[in-house]
């Protein structure tokens, strides 16, 4: 099985990847999320790799839009629904494509 990535660089920062029990927000229960303050992505340990990598694309979604000050501009509840709906497409559209993929990382 793949590990997660140690760090996740986004603009600026490099944020670490913890794994976790579990995490809430208030009574919902959640995959993963991202902290700013300590610069760190939580994924959920329970959850099978597929959906650990479609939660690390998610919150780092988030990480990218926070740098563009999307997340004011938008406000939370619409930036969430973009990061439920581009995380899983995006991250097909990757793992579909290492041609692709290797073009843009320049290997």
């Amino acid at each position: 099985m793949a590990n997660l990535p140690a760090t996740v660089d986004i603009g600026p920062h490099t944020l670490a990847v913890k794994e976790v029990r579990s995490l809430k927000d208030g009574s919902q229960q959640l995959d993963g999320d991202i902290v700013y303050g300590t610069m760190t992505i939580r994924i959920v340990h329970r959850n099978h790799v597929s959906k650990k990598r479609e939660v690390l694309v998610h919150e780092t979604l988030h990480g990218i839009f926070r740098n563009l000050d999307l997340d004011r501009e938008w406000g939370q509840k619409k930036l969430e629904g973009y990061c439920f709906r581009i995380a899983p497409a995006l991250l097909d559209v990757l793992r579909r494509n290492p041609a692709l993929v290797a073009f843009l990382v320049g290997e």
